[in-house]
């Protein structure tokens, strides 16, 4: 503390938290290009009047004579590309170009008119609440939202490269991505196998008549059969046109912690006509589930109408267990266990990924929903499988090749460079607060209590007030982490997702929990209030500074803006020089666009009346006399965070103790769907609170900082795919 009460001291430390800043991106940099191996570059893209935001990564040295698999990766809803760069990563090491791109609506992407799926201005029609599930509309609205969003447009795209092997492109996404993937394969790839589309040809151009026995047989023997040697070039040109086509669409896709929205049109055997005759056939790619055990969506997937509408396995859900599945019957093949069996040493195995008709279930243990894309086994189990599909891993997996081991995972070592970078921001952000309140115009920023308005609280009503305070945030955490009910919540209503505050339902999670914390932490001080002035004859509110002034009051909020504007800048600066932002898990500091500096206005004022609550609960107990700084602040740290901490520590208990994830008591408190970016952010929070207050002697830049920081974390990491925004200045900037 010593270090910021003078200007010097404040410049010594915005020095050390910059070059920590510095060196911690420049870390993560090495280790997310694979010590300078692999080529990171943003890329943009426009298919039909909204630009596309991607991270494009490739094998340092790649040029148009290079042939190399493509991956294609799509985030979950509520976020963006950035939180599956640890896949990107992974995949990027073992030689696989690969495109993270932000859905439309997601991130620094635009939405179009009408997207993929003609979905776009035409939800404006409906008008319903997406997130308001309880009706049949909003059922539909929110599942028209969240069709292609831009992935079959992301896969075309991948067509344009010249270094990408057209035959060997993988798409992939997690949660609301697992449904953009099944939807993008409807578009690319056909149920109609490519035997059928030849006997067709046959039947549409030459008027071939065909047994029904028939059209089971070899498209090519029974053109020999059926045609003349005229008719037979033109078949033979076609054959190798369509054969082009069909080699061509997308060879494998991964539905991660998805299994119900699209998997039943993808999965599943679709009705096609071959010849006149009606026939059922599965799509034409290679596919796969990878959904942890504990991910809410592994136990809505029915094991029995996946094990014979999706695997055709009887009675038996295969776990981890390679299938070839069979268009004309109704008994697929189990082709060994998928950590084990190989293309390079199955026949049978490469034969079926060839014919584009192999599945797997991957469930790694232990594993949560919103961990999927945390996990090193959910990204290994990635890297298996792309290796796989394209017998590719730094090389044919049949020839020579540098391949990398798939449990050989390092991208958790850049994300916690990525978390040490936030933390120095953090420091360079209270220096920069104790450079100001040093500075001249900013005296009337730091507060000094009347000292014979304090009250010397004894331990009892310490003890009392902190117990009743982590009771709340427990409670409040659980109102905030358990989705299934979380939407039917009353304070949802408050703040609906329309064009005006477009973010996606995840931004409810966090707004239930400000908002039931501010409001039964409010009550605890009226309380506590009136506790005090019965008992000491005063209320005890003189210890947080609110009533400052107002030229004192507006100090505060432009101290604020200026260390908020700084961590901004900091965030714009490595994000230059390094490719990376401020992020741990879910809780991410990231790049904004013009029009989101608009859309975090709009959402502000929902944030500081909570934060001014949370904010003084935390300063309302006086400091022990002589207690340091650092044991002060960490106090506050642990007891502002208890709610999430035990939230997390209980239900992470529950999958290490064996407990049955559908009926362990666990998903009564947590079924963990957001405490991921909770467990970092409120800490931060809290130590901002804390922290600031002990520097200025009031609640007010706290409060003012943590509404900044809270805007700027929803705005830029938190999605926008399920509203129309519009395309006109009034639309996309001021919201109508």
């Amino acid at each position: 503390m010593k270090f910021l009460k003078t200007p010097a001291g404040c410049k010594k430390m915005i020095v050390l938290f910059i070059c920590l800043i510095l060196i911690f991106s420049f870390a993560a940099s090495m280790l997310q290009s694979s010590s300078g191996k692999v080529s990171i570059s943003n890329v943009k893209f426009d298919a039909r009047g909204a630009v596309q935001d991607a991270d494009l990564y490739m094998p340092v040295g790649t040029n148009s004579h290079s042939s190399l698999p493509c991956v294609i990766l799509s985030h979950g809803g509520g976020c963006t590309k950035d939180t599956m760069t640890g896949y990107a990563s992974e995949l990027a090491r073992r030689g696989f170009v690969v495109l993270n791109v932000s859905s439309y609506g997601s991130g620094l992407s635009e939405q179009p008119m009408f997207d993929e799926d003609e979905i776009g201005a035409s939800l404006e029609e409906l008008n319903v609440d997406v997130r308001d599930t309880s009706s049949v509309e909003g059922q539909a609205n929110a599942s028209i939202a969240v069709k292609a969003q831009g992935m079959w447009d992301a896969i075309n795209y991948v067509r344009t490269l010249t270094f990408v092997d057209q035959s060997n492109i993988v798409i992939a996404g997690h949660s609301q991505g697992g449904y953009r993937v099944c939807y993008a394969a409807l578009h690319d790839c056909p149920f109609l196998s490519f035997n059928d589309a030849m006997i067709n040809f046959m039947y549409d151009e030459f008027g071939i008549a065909f047994k029904e026995e028939e059209i089971s047989k070899d498209a090519a023997e029974l053109a020999k059969e059926h045609l003349n040697d005229d008719q037979l070039l033109y078949f033979q040109a076609k054959y190798d046109e369509t054969k082009e086509y069909y080699d061509t669409r997308v060879k494998g896709v991964v539905s991660i912690g998805n299994t119900v929205t699209g998997v039943p049109e993808a999965f599943s055997k679709q009705k096609v006509i071959v010849a006149g005759y009606e026939v059922e056939r599965f799509i034409q790619t290679n596919l796969a589930f990878l959904c942890g055990q504990w991910d809410h969506n592994f136990m809505f997937l029915d094991p029995t109408v996946a094990a014979t509408q999706y695997f055709q396995t009887g009675d038996s859900m295969p776990i981890d267990t390679w299938v070839a599945v069979d268009s004309n019957g109704d008994t697929g093949t189990i082709l060994g266990d998928f950590n084990t069996e190989s293309v390079v040493s199955s026949d049978a195995l490469a034969e079926a990924i060839e014919n584009r008709c192999a599945r797997v279930y991957m469930a790694p243990e232990k594993i949560t929903h919103s961990s999927e894309f945390l996990s090193k086994r959910a990204v290994s189990d990635m890297v298996q499988y792309a290796a796989q599909i394209t017998g590719y891993n730094n090389g044919p997996l049949d020839g020579a090749n540098n391949a990398i081991k798939p449990d050989n995972i390092i991208w958790l070592n850049r994300e916690f460079c990525n978390f040490f970078a936030m933390i120095a921001m953090l420091g360079l952000a209270v220096s920069m607060l104790g450079l100001l309140s040093c500075e001249k115009g900013f005296e009337k920023l730091t507060y000094v209590p009347n000292e014979e308005k304090l009250i010397a609280y004894n331990k009892k009503e310490v003890a009392a007030f902190y117990i009743i305070a982590v009771l709340i945030l427990c409670q409040v955490t659980w109102l905030s982490n358990n989705s299934m009910k979380m939407m039917a919540n009353p304070l949802v209503v408050l703040l609906p997702s329309n064009k005006f505050y477009p973010l996606d339902k995840t931004s409810c999670f966090c707004y239930v929990y400000l908002c039931w914390g501010a409001i039964l932490l409010a009550v605890l001080m009226a309380v506590f209030c009136f506790y005090n002035k019965k008992k000491y004859g005063k209320t005890g509110l003189e210890q947080l500074g609110i009533r400052v002034g107002w030229k004192a009051f507006f100090k505060a909020l432009l101290a604020a803006l200026i260390v908020f504007l700084t961590c901004y800048a900091s965030e714009v600066v490595i994000r230059y020089i390094f490719h990376q932002d401020y992020r741990l898990w879910m809780c991410i500091f990231t790049d904004m666009k013009l029009y989101h500096w608009t859309q975090a206005l709009r959402y502000l004022p929902w944030l500081v009346v909570p934060y001014f609550v949370f904010c003084s609960v935390i300063n309302m107990i006086p400091d022990k006399k002589g207690r340091k700084l650092f044991t002060a602040v960490l106090i506050s740290v642990l007891i502002g965070s208890a709610g999430v901490i035990l939230n997390h520590f209980v239900h992470v208990t529950g999958m290490y103790t064996g407990s049955d994830a559908e009926h362990f008591f666990v998903k009564l408190i947590s079924e963990g769907s957001i405490c991921g970016g909770m467990l970092i952010f409120v800490p931060i929070t809290v130590f901002i609170a804390k922290f600031t207050y002990k520097q200025t002697g009031s609640v007010w830049t706290g409060v003012w900082i943590n509404s900044f920081l809270n805007a700027w974390l929803w705005v830029s990491a938190i999605s926008s795919t399920n509203v129309y925004m519009g395309t006109t200045f009034a639309e996309k900037f001021l919201g109508f």
